[in-house]
């Protein structure tokens, strides 16, 4: 069953062969059992899903293990099942597939029934064949290949498909906006599992055991080798497979975290991208939207908690730093003298010694810094809160453009256009937002889904921004007239002491007390000058104050742009709008990210 939590699977896919021999299914599912098995175990807080034509011999054969696993089935169909079953002529073969199809979570990617035979003939038979081939790769993070190693040359075939999945996927015919991009373009995909299986009609063998498997890797992946291991420890150590399941799975604990202690949290947020109630009267509820406005809730959920905490250390690091700045001065310049006091504890050549040279203070100084950077290492650092804030806000925020898409029957999958040139960067949050959006194509749009989708999205976010563009810039205003405002009261404290002290030293009189005051005070008000230009750095206002701005215009054009066309009359136009502010919104929050990846929140160094 799908995971309610808004918990993201590790999505298997399965392409292979149709007639596999029956003496070699029980070896054959006990590899595919190991798969599953060791997967779970490496990434233990990610749920698990399969996703699968349903086809008889191999697709049929890896549903049964998974579902035995309790692990979610998706059933995606090149075309309606009734006519899907014309192609099943094994005895028993229909009553097994529809046995399947009703524990699945049923896709169906082809045609309408009513399309005409035209539509199902031939090669336009072989072409639904092939696409759902693609659509079952596109959307895996590990592709399980049950395949004899040999080339059969059909179009849509296992070994068509392993090849593409190894060499990327060409977007020019998966993408309905192929136009946008350059027919060499291809989306990166994740390993395949070859597990080797013989064949029925062709009687090939196959060089090692059947059901002995190796991981064979994309073209691409840092020069990473194909592996023979069967266990995922040894076959994916250091890969970067590996770091975007472990990624997914810190992910996917954070939320399962989060479900249990702040679940009004997660409701609010929910609430906050499109109302329940009302997705209810549009009628356009379904586990495919209903997943992604789920998952959209607990990511933004999550990336508000992980904000938090990076504002809160941002804070924290700049306050605690004067602090010990201040010690440290006063240690050198101003903290009384008590060499003729004595000690408050009983009477020691040595606890007398550190008494009279003041170590009060330096301790201060030297706890404060050691303690700042304990806390940086041992929590902030290893927590990766801020990695956490920007790659939750990332995926939330993809995850809203897909669900509106979706909502506004918008074809296009927003991971085919967020940051695709930082494939190191965000690899995992496109493969999450694919994940979440295994479906059909939305249905057509209608008029009072385009007002919802106008006052929830559009109209909503330009507010969003408008506020807070105007928040920021506040912000930034209040503390550029503060460091200002310290940097010159720094200077005339100093201009007033030295003309103090001129004047004492001429008179003989002055007071030493005084002279290390003023010193204490000229040194602390550009120290917290310097403090706020680092708090400056690290928040970005200025930065955000532009794109803020520039995004709530575009958003009140595309609201003025839908209007000036009919409103809803014109769904083509709308559709279109959707598209472009999606592909806009996208990219403003991949700057975002990157913007922020390059202003790391650790302990002021000076450097």
């Amino acid at each position: 069953m799908p995971d309610e939590t808004g918990r993201i699977p590790i999505v298997f896919g399965i392409t292979g062969h149709r007639d596999i021999p029956a003496s070699d299914e029980l070896a054959l599912k006990k590899a595919v059992e190991e798969i599953f098995r060791d997967i779970a175990d490496r990434f233990p807080a990610s749920p698990l899903a399969l996703i699968s034509p349903l086809a008889e011999g191999a697709d049929r054969l890896v549903a049964e293990v998974a579902l035995g696993l309790d692990i979610e089935l998706i059933a995606a169909l090149p075309m309606s099942a009734a006519e899907y079953e014309k192609d099943f002529r094994a005895p028993g073969s229909v009553d097994r597939f529809r046995e399947l199809l009703a524990k699945s979570r049923t896709i169906v990617l082809g045609p309408p029934v009513d399309a005409g035979p035209t539509a199902f003939e031939g090669a336009a038979r072989d072409a639904l064949y092939r696409r759902v081939g693609l659509h079952v790769a596109l959307h895996s993070h590990v592709l399980i290949a049950l395949w004899d190693g040999q080339d059969s040359g059909k179009a849509g075939g296992t070994s068509e498909i392993v090849g593409l999945q190894r060499r990327g996927l060409p977007i020019a015919e998966i993408s309905p906006r192929s136009d946008h991009e350059t027919l060499l373009d291809r989306l990166p995909t994740g390993p395949i599992v070859h597990v080797r299986t013989r064949r029925e009609k062709t009687g090939s063998a196959v060089s090692l055991p059947v059901g002995s498997t190796k991981w064979i890797f994309p073209d691409g992946w840092g020069g990473r080798r194909d592996q023979a291991q069967s266990a995922v420890g040894e076959a994916l150590r250091n890969s970067d497979y590996e770091q975007l399941g472990e990624r997914l799975n810190d992910y996917n604990a954070d939320i399962r975290q989060m479900s249990v202690k702040s679940p009004d949290k997660v409701s609010r947020s929910a609430e906050a991208l499109f109302p329940a109630a009302e997705l209810g009267r549009l009628r356009r509820s379904g586990p495919v939207l209903d997943g992604i406005r789920q998952r959209f809730a607990a990511a933004d959920a999550a990336a508000i908690r992980y904000r938090n905490y990076t504002q809160w250390t941002l804070r924290g690091f700049v306050l605690m730093f004067l602090f010990a700045f201040f010690l440290f001065e006063a240690f050198a310049h101003s903290w009384p003298d008590l060499s003729k006091t004595p000690p408050p504890w009983p009477d020691s050549d040595m606890l007398r010694a550190l008494w009279h040279v003041n170590i009060a203070p330096l301790l201060g100084y030297l706890l404060i810094l050691t303690g700042i950077w304990v806390f940086y290492i041992l929590v902030v650092r290893r927590r990766k809160w801020q990695e956490k804030y920007e790659d939750y806000r990332a995926l939330a925020e993809a995850l809203r453009v897909q669900f509106f898409w979706r909502l506004g029957g918008v074809s296009d999958r927003a991971a085919d256009h967020y940051l695709r040139n930082h494939t190191d960067e965000l690899s995992w949050v496109r493969q999450s937002v694919r994940a979440c959006d295994i479906g059909p194509t939305p249905p057509s749009l209608d008029g009072t889904t385009v007002e919802a989708i106008l006052r929830h999205w559009i109209v909503d976010q330009a507010s969003f921004f408008e506020r807070s563009s105007h928040k920021e810039h506040r912000h930034f205003v209040r503390w550029h007239w503060s460091r200002g405002s310290f940097y010159f009261l720094g200077v005339l404290v100093a201009v007033g002491a030295l003309g103090y002290l001129g004047v004492k030293v001429f008179e003989g009189s002055a007071d030493p007390h005084v002279s290390h005051m003023s010193i204490v005070i000229m040194a602390m008000l550009p120290a917290v000058a310097a403090a706020i230009t680092y708090y400056l750095e690290k928040r970005a206002y200025e930065f955000h104050v532009r794109r803020y701005s520039m995004m709530s215009g575009l958003y009140r054009r595309t609201e003025q742009s839908i209007e000036d066309a009919g409103g809803a009359l014109d769904i083509a136009h709308v559709q279109s709008c959707l598209f472009a502010l999606g592909r806009e919104a996208l990219a403003e929050n991949g700057d975002w990210v990157l913007l922020h990846r390059e202003r790391h929140v650790e302990p002021p160094t000076g450097g």
